[in-house]
């Protein structure tokens, strides 16, 4: 009997430290990718000729490409400005946060459009493939009729 309880401690402990590990690892990428960052370059991995009208049901790629993006990590906001001259103009006001899934780290975030944070319900999921004092490297799966497409973001530090 005393050693089923212990295997039982043996195990609650384990599965506490692999909870605290994730959060460990969440909140280092978001100290890591706090501060104001510039979208280099979006690439398709798949090099297939799938057309991706809008990006996060905003503008277009071409409008996010040279993008600059701020992000709080205190207060888990943020925002970013489009670039060019046929994109939507000013500030978008973002909340944004990471968690980790299954041993791989991932970027929420959801755009606020003038609204609290808890009264918008949709947003958006990527992986953080890589993130640093200098660069930041996410993928976001996107589908589309074709078949889904994997988007690469290369944010580089401002």
């Amino acid at each position: 009997m005393k050693m089923n309880k212990l295997a039982v401690l043996g195990i609650v402990m384990l599965i506490f430290a692999s909870c605290s590990t994730a959060t460990q690892t969440a909140r280092q990428t978001e100290q890591a990718m706090r501060g104001t960052w510039v979208l280099n370059e979006i690439v398709n991995d798949q090099q297939r000729n799938v057309a991706v009208t809008q990006l996060f049901d905003h503008a277009s790629l071409e409008c996010f490409t040279q993008s600059e993006w701020t992000f709080v990590a205190n207060n888990s906001t943020g925002n970013y400005w489009l670039s060019g001259d046929n994109c939507p103009q000013g500030q978008n006001n973002i909340s944004w946060h990471t968690s980790v899934e299954d041993g791989a780290t991932y970027f929420w975030f959801k755009r606020l459009d003038g609204e609290r944070a808890r009264n918008v319900t949709s947003g958006y999921k990527m992986r953080v493939v890589s993130a640093d004092a200098s660069q930041i490297h996410l993928m976001h799966e996107i589908p589309s009729s074709e078949g889904s497409v994997n988007l690469h973001y290369y944010f580089t530090k401002k």
